[in-house]
């Protein structure tokens, strides 16, 4: 399937799962705005992409998707919400609400 000229934003992009995703949403023909607080997995998917827009933000309140968006160029084709992290805390089901918001 052919993504090109196509804006896709990834939240949670410089953990290995986003950016497996970003990747081949690339090799489809993608333009990726990857998101996400390591700054570090964000280096390092713009050596594996290096036309990649990075964006080092947290995407839980209104400034950080608004930088988000603006990285975009104010317009997102595909919005993938990868990011996350599991506290080991059990199934999903059955973790408090606030561990989704943290």
């Amino acid at each position: 399937m052919s993504l090109a000229g196509k804006t896709a934003l990834i939240s949670g992009a410089g953990g290995s799962i986003g950016a497996a995703i970003a990747g081949r949403l690339h090799h489809d023909g993608a333009r990726i705005v990857a998101v996400d607080i390591a700054a570090a997995g964000l280096a390092a998917l713009r050596y594996a992409i290096p036309d990649v827009v990075t964006v080092i933000s947290r995407c839980v309140d209104i400034a950080g998707a608004d930088m988000a968006l603006a990285a975009a160029g104010g317009c997102v084709d595909i919005l993938l919400n990868n990011a996350g992290i599991s506290d080991g805390g059990g199934a999903i089901d059955e973790l408090d609400e606030l561990v989704w918001i943290a």
